[in-house]
């Protein structure tokens, strides 16, 4: 999964491009009521069960990976294996901007993006800063997409691997909705309702005729769908 995750976002990046001159990092804390490898206790939840997913996206929300650890988990010390899945990128912008909230507000974190040479952007801890005043905004969106699968918003899963495959798997249902969205607007007025799909599977490299399922619809008229554990989801 970890493959087709990173393809999807290959085709992205190849028809539209990644906003990498400013990413944003922030930690998602989620249900884990049966336990497991990356289950503790929550800290915002009465000490129940859950899952922290740190996560990194870039300036439009787009997700570039992320970092499952327990939910008792700091946000700082996830901080840096989280900024390590840039490598995979490839080449960086000369001046990529990382935009923290005030938890990461501390003299590791700046050495830390030293270090890389990236810069940092980070609230200051007892400061009111609205999110909507800084580029950190995108990350707490795209918190909120994976969550609308149930399996992620209440994981069942004890082992890691499996918890990742899905955190996966609704990475790369958000990359491919939004590449969908974006290719359809560049062959809006075509002639041809199916190019946006065409020019889609070519950057995926798939073929068009698998790329998509079709869809159930509901008793009350609404779409729906399945994710890859079987639960019913509406598309974002």
């Amino acid at each position: 999964m970890d493959r087709l995750e990173a393809a999807a976002r290959e085709g992205y990046d190849r028809l539209i491009g990644l906003e990498l001159p400013d990413v944003a990092v922030d930690g998602c804390l989620t249900k884990a009521p049966c336990g497991g490898e990356v289950s503790g206790p929550n800290p915002t939840d009465r000490g129940k069960l859950g899952i922290k997913r740190s996560t990194l996206v870039d300036a439009g929300g787009l997700p570039l990976g992320v970092v499952s650890a327990p939910a008792n988990r700091h946000d700082s010390p996830l901080l840096a294996p989280t900024l390590d899945l840039l490598k995979d990128l490839g080449p960086l912008p000369e001046s990529t901007c990382v935009h923290l909230d005030a938890g990461y507000d501390s003299s590791v974190t700046r050495m830390l993006l030293a270090e890389r040479g990236l810069q940092g952007a980070i609230a200051h801890k007892g400061v009111p800063a609205p999110i909507q005043a800084t580029k950190r905004w995108p990350v707490e969106r795209t918190h909120a997409r994976p969550n609308n699968f149930f399996k992620l918003a209440r994981c069942t899963e004890r082992r890691q691997i499996v918890a990742d495959f899905y955190i996966a798997l609704a990475n790369t249902v958000v990359l491919v909705r939004r590449l969908l969205r974006r290719a359809r607007s560049f062959t809006a007025g075509t002639p041809d309702p199916a190019a946006g799909s065409d020019l889609l599977a070519h950057s995926l490299s798939l073929s068009p005729g698998k790329l998509f399922e079709p869809r159930a619809r509901a008793h009350n008229g609404a779409s729906q769908g399945r994710c890859g554990c079987g639960q019913l989801y509406r598309p974002g």
